[in-house]
């Protein structure tokens, strides 16, 4: 099924830590998409790309795409396509603390440990 095949391909970039390239895989299927699966590809692209604004100094962008992306995941837990959402959005609720924490004045900070991860 091509959809899984993209969405698989993006898991993967995504899970690498290569967010750019995991919103790359899923865009197209996203805009080609209509009804609420277009909502989980955009929640999925969101979060990438606020991770990817986040790790390339713009906090304040990141901040907004990631929480908009989670909260949209949300309504497709605990699982739609084979992905399991519950323990994702957990994992990055933890991830994200410090952005979340952020002053906005100080050096913006960048989590060291294990991103979260996309299982399917």
């Amino acid at each position: 099924m091509p959809e899984l095949d993209e969405l698989r391909l993006g898991i993967l970039h995504f899970n690498l830590g290569k967010w750019y390239e995991a919103h790359e895989a899923w865009e197209e299927k996203w805009m080609a998409m209509g009804g609420s699966g277009r909502d989980f590809y955009k929640a999925l692209i969101q979060v990438a790309v606020g991770l990817h604004h986040w790790e390339n100094h713009n906090p304040r962008g990141g901040r907004k795409l990631v929480q908009r992306g989670r909260n949209l995941l949300l309504s497709f837990a605990p699982e739609h396509l084979g992905v399991a959402l519950s323990d994702f959005i957990v994992e990055l609720d933890s991830f994200c603390q410090p952005l979340e924490n952020w002053d906005g004045k100080s050096e913006v900070p960048f989590p060291k440990p294990q991103p979260p991860r996309l299982k399917a």
